[in-house]
């Protein structure tokens, strides 16, 4: 008998004899048609399945309708970003904040100069995520069905916050390397898609930098000292970092500024920006806490069962993740900051379940751990969601969202890629309703805003210029301080600066905000008019001269009064220094801590009472006369005898949400008179 068989058209090939076989193959019988054609139809389904789940969530996920923000400051900074972008300032040099050259994709807000860059830069996120997700959804699950009910329930979570879009990044990749790459071959072309993503990320907010570079360095060490393969992870991340940062526009030397200024605001972050909404915020710090652990414990046992003793890095990668998505989320306690840490973890627990069912072995921990995460999902982490729904409810409601939101956003979509949209016109009727609320002259020259409004001098298309730290509330630690303030010294300072009403929804003591650079801002500037929108001041031909004058240097203690009576009609600078105490330091590092209140006794009998921020206290600030209004502000610059004046201060720490004292009460106080 031969040991060839001929098929038509494809040669002969050898056959191999099986020991003791008797069966003879008859090499003219013809070849069924199934093995003449290429078996296509598996591939077409999930080509179908990843452009059916891409079009959904574009269409569900992306900005096509106008975003409105209730908090002013907001509404500021994420226009601001919009401008900058459009105009291309420099991330860290000509503008200092938490967001990066791309920071204006990462919210819904319209800008007729940037919207359409926004929606290319969130697409391609959205796509390459959920191609990625189909692609691990092929493999761990084999069925287009099961990995689109998947991709479903991920998405009512991807698309609940711009976090969400950015942080799954990093998430995905920490299982896609660790858990699903094959150890002993190069990785895998989802690795690289999530690393090229994660690049970006990097560029887009601070916390999104630190999370990508923390997840990076983790994989690097898994390359080189365990895998002990060559490092193209890696070495893409650190290529690709610099290449996408000149892509933006950005010249590469303000890559360290953006690095270094960004570590000053989230420095100072948890004591100047804790702001609680939530006064029952303990039962879901709790089961957040509580529900991710669950979820740490399912991901170390996937990673035990395929690395055993290497799965250090891989644990160390997801736990600082966790950690980063708790620290930014309940520093604040906000209703729109809690959602954050609930969505992610919703997120990360949700991305294992295919892996659970696939790579666990043991039936007892699958069924726990997808138990565990299921309870998780539906009843822990939908706690902090702000949605006057039963617990059980809310993520059902989210599920109901995803389809909800691709109804609504449907028509907007096609409106825009028509041409169609009603977005212009939305937009500026928002800037008329912005110039109707805060009404100016026409101003020449650039203009700055004191001291957070920076939406004003857009609506009204002034050469807008502000200083460094454009909004005033972020300034609050030396190094951030002592930018703003230089730059009033140079020729760079706006011609123009309008200073509105002295507060915000941080509430910081009037004079706080940017405390130092009002002396710069005495010497430099002129009133000129009190609009109602704020006091206009324009800069001096020549500076006049402005003396810090030492008078007075004494000791206090927390809740005891300072006395300043005898400065009545002057103007005196303070210089307060209120140390940390050693568990306030620690509590710092992991959780939220809040400022000390400053209650101030005027003369005309009223006592006020504000936040204040210790940092810009030592740095020092205006602490009499009391100025708020901008026509208290325009009597600070005349030297008006008939301002309000403190006649005493009392330093007070906060309530703590932890039994034991933030602050020392030892307070050293320098006052100085401003001539």
């Amino acid at each position: 008998m031969s040991n060839y068989l001929t098929l038509p058209g494809r040669g002969t090939k050898p056959v191999r004899r099986l020991p003791g076989a008797v069966t003879e193959l008859h090499v003219d019988e013809p070849v069924s048609s199934d093995l003449q054609q290429p078996k296509n139809k598996p591939a077409l389904k999930w080509i179908i399945t990843g452009a059916a789940v891409v079009l959904f969530a574009l269409v569900r996920t992306l900005p096509w309708n106008v975003r409105t923000i209730p908090v002013p400051e907001d509404d500021s900074w994420d226009l601001a970003l919009n401008y900058f972008a459009a105009h291309h300032a420099v991330s860290g040099v000509d503008y200092v904040f938490t967001f990066g050259p791309l920071g204006f994709i990462y919210n819904a807000t319209y800008f007729p100069d940037t919207f359409t860059v926004k929606l290319i830069m969130q697409g391609l996120f959205c796509a390459l995520t959920m191609i990625v997700l189909v692609m691990q959804g092929k493999r761990l699950f084999g069925k287009p069905l099961w990995t689109i009910l998947w991709v479903f329930g991920i998405l009512a979570w991807y698309g609940f916050f711009a976090d969400v879009m950015f942080l799954s990044v990093s998430l995905l990749l920490i299982n896609q390397h660790f858990l699903l790459d094959d150890r002993k071959k190069p990785p895998s072309i989802e690795s690289f898609i999530l690393v090229f993503l994660l690049a970006l990320t990097a560029i887009v907010k601070f916390t999104f930098t630190v999370a990508a570079l923390w997840v990076i360095a983790f994989i690097a060490a898994d390359e080189l000292f365990i895998k002990r393969s060559k490092p193209l992870l890696t070495a893409s991340f650190a290529l690709l970092i610099p290449a996408l940062w000149l892509l933006s526009g950005q010249p590469v030397t303000a890559l360290l500024s953006y690095v270094t200024t960004s570590l000053q605001v989230t420095s100072g972050h948890s004591e100047a920006m804790s702001f609680v909404e939530n006064p029952n915020w303990v039962m879901p710090v709790l089961l957040a806490a509580g529900a991710a652990s669950l979820v740490f414990l399912s991901f170390g046992k996937l990673c035990y069962n395929r690395l055993g003793r290497t799965l250090v890095p891989a644990l160390l990668a997801q736990s600082g993740i966790f950690f980063l998505i708790f620290k930014a989320a309940y520093v604040r306690h906000t209703v729109d900051h809690e959602p954050i840490a609930s969505s992610v973890y919703g997120f990360a627990a949700l991305a294992l379940i295919p892996l659970i069912l696939k790579l666990e072995k043991s039936e007892f921990t699958k069924y726990a751990g997808i138990g565990a995460i299921t309870v998780t999902t539906i009843f822990a982490f939908p706690m902090s969601l702000p949605v006057d729904l039963p617990v059980f409810a809310r993520y059902p409601a989210l599920l109901l969202s995803n389809v909800l939101g691709i109804v609504q956003k449907t028509a907007p979509c096609i409106s825009y890629i028509t041409g169609s949209s009603v977005l212009p016109t939305k937009y500026e009727e928002r800037m008329q309703e912005i110039r109707k609320d805060n009404p100016l002259p026409k101003l020449t020259g650039t203009v700055d805003i004191y001291p957070v409004m920076c939406k004003v001098p857009i609506a009204y298309k002034f050469d807008y210029k502000p200083r460094p730290v454009f909004q005033s509330y972020l300034a609050y630690r030396k190094p951030l301080l002592e930018l703003n303030n230089e730059h009033l010294k140079t020729t760079s300072a706006a011609d123009t600066i309008i200073i509105q009403s002295l507060h915000d929804c941080y509430g910081y003591y009037p004079l706080l905000y940017d405390g130092p650079s009002w002396i710069e801002l005495l010497s430099r500037y002129e009133p000129q008019s009190c609009q109602p929108a704020g006091l206009i001041v324009r800069k001096r031909q020549a500076p006049r001269a402005v003396n810090l004058i030492p008078v007075k240097t004494l000791s206090a203690k927390l809740e005891e009064p300072i006395l300043l009576q005898e400065f009545n009609g002057k103007t005196i600078f303070a210089r307060i220094d209120l140390k940390l105490g050693v568990a306030g330091a620690l509590q710092k590092l992991f959780f939220r801590i809040y400022p000390p209140e400053i209650e101030a006794k005027l003369t005309d009998g009223t006592t006020k009472r504000f936040i204040a921020p210790s940092e810009i206290m030592k740095a020092g600030f205006i602490i009499t006369p009391f100025a708020e209004s901008p026509e208290d502000v325009e009597k600070l610059f005349n030297g008006a005898n008939d301002a309000r004046q403190v006649e005493s201060i009392k330093l007070l720490e906060q309530k703590n949400d932890f039994p034991w004292t933030i602050f020392s009460r030892d307070i050293s106080v320098e006052l100085f008179d401003v001539r």
